[in-house]
């Protein structure tokens, strides 16, 4: 797997006069239970026409997941929309993708690794988060819930996300938390969705303690361009079939799934304070968008 540090695949000139791309992943990933209106993403077709590509004219690119597949047309639109595909040839164009994500990581480390005390904040929020969604989902006390925020970390160094903040956490120190390589061969769900790029549903890993897991990738959104920073997920300690977390209550779920992007977007705020509680104009931009 390749270890770029621009979060989509690199274009390159085909053989042929007049080329048209197509994009598709490069590995898939277990997720949703088929037929859900989350994140249910067929296997890849284009293995299956790779040998016909000269003939159709066409150069496939495979991107290392499907998340990336939707960034990178993202990329193109917001380079055509702004004008400057010659200036994007630049590596260090401050539009760029991997330029915007280490100005991203540059302002939110110093607000956000300044004192433990922003780590702290961030457990309580998501604490606080918990309790109004259990209360919206409809989730029973006797049921063992918690709310993670996983974030993107050192990405002018390393492709890698970090568990930065839980409903259940009470460590200060961010060096200990648990970060793994951005892999669809990653153990841990955050990343797994992450690599997805769209809310799923996922089981927990054979005789983990969690059961069952929804989580849904977080975006900035921005003039300059979008960017993925992190993941939220939400976790019960009951199977599918009979806790909360599944698919069979999507209804309620949706109203999970809202509170979730607010709360992750207002951790990934380098310009927020350490509020309280949710702010309720995050809360309105996630529903609206």
């Amino acid at each position: 797997m390749s270890q770029r540090h621009c979060g989509v695949g690199q274009l390159r000139p085909s053989q042929h006069a007049e080329p048209s791309t197509q994009v598709g992943p490069h590995q898939t990933v277990t997720h949703a239970e088929p037929g859900t209106r989350w994140g249910h993403i067929k296997p890849s077709p284009w293995g299956q026409i790779r040998l016909s590509e000269p003939a159709l004219g066409v150069e496939a690119l495979y991107t290392d997941f499907y998340g990336q597949s939707g960034q990178l047309f993202h990329e193109v639109e917001r380079t055509l929309r702004h004008g400057d595909a010659d200036g994007m040839l630049d590596l260090i164009h401050t539009r760029r993708y991997g330029a915007r994500l280490v100005d991203w990581w540059s302002e939110w480390s110093v607000a956000s690794l300044s004192s433990p005390e922003c780590q702290k904040a961030d457990h309580e929020l998501l604490a606080r988060e918990l309790a109004s969604i259990r209360e919206g989902v409809g989730a029973p006390l006797s049921e063992s819930l918690k709310l993670e925020a996983w974030v993107r970390w050192h990405p002018e160094a390393m492709r890698e996300l970090a568990l930065w903040a839980s409903s259940v956490g009470s460590w200060v120190d961010p060096w200990a938390m648990r970060r793994d390589s951005i892999s669809v061969e990653s153990p841990f769900r955050a990343v797994q969705a992450f690599c997805v790029g769209a809310p799923v549903f996922l089981e927990g890993a054979e005789g983990a303690r969690w059961r069952s897991y929804l989580a849904t990738p977080v975006w900035a959104d921005s003039d300059v361009g979008d960017l993925p920073l992190g993941v939220v997920t939400i976790a019960s300690l009951l199977d599918p079939d009979q806790g909360s977390i599944s698919p069979r209550r999507l209804e309620r779920l949706d109203y999970a799934l809202v509170r979730m992007r607010a709360v992750g977007r207002q951790i990934l705020d380098p310009k927020r304070g350490r509020l309280n509680g949710l702010s309720e104009s995050v809360v309105k931009v996630t529903t609206d968008g």
